[in-house]
């Protein structure tokens, strides 16, 4: 077994440091090989400098000479990895400390086609608004509980629209896959593994149709998601809300260079709903698959139309004509407005505050655990071994497997764990 962590990034070396930083960690810790693959899209600051700063053989850096969409980089990325199995991260998330060593337990348990974890969301510090590094940690859905789940029900459930998001989906984007699924998909159509604007949502759907072993599932984080200032999907979500002005740099570089990528679904790199692209997926991977699907069209509008009535107007006519087309239905579609005037929710960003952040604050609530400021939310790779330590996740492994506590124990562990490490400061 040899696993291969996959880390697309461009032009954003400082956040970078830390995620790279994470996985060797994780990788000194996971008692198998593992390579970490940066696939470096044409970046134009330091990261090539980040990169060579490590001086260690189990990284792999390759750059790309000229701008790529998401979807190609993707592609260079996993066209340069070797491994049985295959993660992939963003440049501002991380790796737990022991996230691998779970992974290597579970796929030696199993041999899953892919593993499925909850994924802790972590903030990075913002220098303009002075604001301090966060994480939040819902104790119930960190549970370490295991679960098995057939491919074919899941895929069943999503095309009847019974999901939260496309993260319910078999992921590669922090999640894990076998590469002979990789190149099953490969195999079949002969084309390449990722398509569509959102590579992440559309492998994550056309895994489902090939796997064929079950999905397993730990309620444990082996990789964390961060969030970043820089990042390109939180500066999308902030444009279609109307909590800025206007498109950031990032997000019109990422609209412009899907003009000449070849393998797109029907919805362009423009488009504002989630719903709506992972529908697009949904119908893209059936069609590339040749994979029959029986789609609840009602159930789906429902879940656009509720995600759509939430966007500014400008953004809820961008979605009209799409919807329709998708969902292939002869009557226009009409979004309920509400009754109260939307109001003009940007506001111009507040000097840094003057507070003082250099030390943890930590607020322990029944069912959240909040870790703001301080060394330890300085970045994701200090985040990820706070919330290891927290969570104590090699504890709840053996030599024999994976091993599963009841969550009322569980519950009470990690609070004893939180209210310890905040008395030990």
């Amino acid at each position: 077994m040899k696993l291969s962590v996959i880390i697309p990034t461009r032009s954003r070396g400082r956040y970078l440091l830390s995620s790279i930083g994470s996985a060797l960690v994780a990788a000194d810790n996971s008692d198998c090989p593992v390579e970490i693959v940066i696939s470096d899209n044409a970046s134009e600051d330091n990261t090539h400098e980040i990169v060579n700063s490590f001086s260690d053989k189990r990284i792999i850096y390759r750059k790309s000479l000229q701008r790529l969409s998401m979807r190609q980089n993707f592609e260079f990325a996993l066209s340069n990895s070797s491994g049985s199995h295959v993660l992939f991260i963003g440049d501002d998330d991380a790796v737990a400390p022991h996230g691998l060593w779970l992974l290597k337990k579970i796929l030696e348990e199993t041999d899953a086609d892919a593993v499925k974890w909850r994924v802790v969301n972590y903030i990075w510090p913002d220098p303009e608004t002075g604001k301090p590094g966060n994480l939040n940690l819902r104790i119930q859905k960190v549970a370490a509980s295991r679960s098995a789940i057939d491919p074919q029900k899941l895929l069943k459930r999503i095309c009847s629209g019974r999901f939260r998001s496309y993260q319910e989906g078999v992921m590669i984007y922090h999640g894990c896959v076998s590469r002979r699924l990789i190149d099953r998909v490969r195999k079949h159509h002969g084309g390449p593994y990722f398509w569509c604007v959102c590579p992440d949502v559309y492998a994550a759907m056309q895994n489902i149709m090939m796997a064929k072993t079950p999905v397993q599932k730990i309620d444990l984080p082996i990789t964390i998601g961060g969030e970043s200032p820089a990042s390109t999907g939180a500066s999308a979500v902030r444009e279609r809300y109307g909590l800025v002005k206007e498109s950031s740099t990032t997000v019109r570089q990422f609209v412009c260079e899907y003009e000449d990528d070849p393998y797109q679904g029907k919805l362009g790199p423009d488009h504002p709903s989630m719903t709506l692209h992972m529908l697009d997926c949904l119908q893209t991977a059936s069609k590339v698959l040749d994979v029959p699907l029986d789609i609840d069209k009602r159930q789906w509008q429902k879940k656009s139309v509720s995600e759509i009535s939430s966007f500014s107007p400008e953004f809820q006519q961008k979605c009209k004509e799409p919807l329709n087309d998708l969902l292939a239905f002869e009557s226009p579609l009409v979004i309920p407005h509400s009754n109260v005037p939307r109001k003009k929710i940007y506001r111009e960003k507040k000097q840094p505050a003057h507070l003082d952040f250099k030390d943890l604050k930590i607020r322990i609530q029944p069912f959240k655990l909040i870790f703001s400021g301080g060394s330890e939310t300085a970045n994701s790779m200090s985040a990820a071994k706070l919330l290891d330590e927290i969570l104590d996740i090699r504890r709840f492994c053996s030599s024999s497997g994976v091993s599963w506590t009841p969550f009322i124990w569980r519950f009470l562990e990690i609070h004893r764990r939180a209210i310890k490490y905040q008395h030990s400061r």
